[in-house]
């Protein structure tokens, strides 16, 4: 298993974003749109396990690694590619987790939750 930072995913990459467990346990699996540094980036979410096919942007702690170039083609499953830590995790700055400790905090306010 490799380490990126944020900031090293480049537009094109496939990358797994954490699930959204109201619809799937399964990690959504989506393609970075933009060049972008900081924390945010615009992503394609693909249409699989229950999620619709969407473009917006998502938190930089949201995206859980990249997904390696040959995964569709191997037929490798989401399971056994996470299994044998057959990606590259991704690490978000120190600067990057203080900005979203703040959003995230603010959320919290205004939504309530865990």
């Amino acid at each position: 298993m490799n380490e990126v930072t944020s900031n090293d995913v480049k537009k094109g990459t496939k990358v797994f974003l954490a699930p959204v467990p109201m619809i799937s346990n399964a990690p959504r699996i989506a393609t970075v749109m933009d060049n972008m540094r900081g924390v945010t980036r615009m992503v394609k979410i693909e249409e699989r396990d229950g999620y619709f096919g969407d473009i917006g942007s998502v938190y930089v702690d949201e995206i859980l690694a990249v997904i390696p170039d040959d995964f569709e083609t191997t037929g490798i499953s989401i399971r056994d590619c996470v299994m044998n830590s057959n990606y590259e995790d991704i690490m978000v700055s120190d600067a990057h987790w203080k900005k979203l400790r703040k959003i995230r905090q603010a959320e919290h306010d205004l939504f309530g939750g865990e």
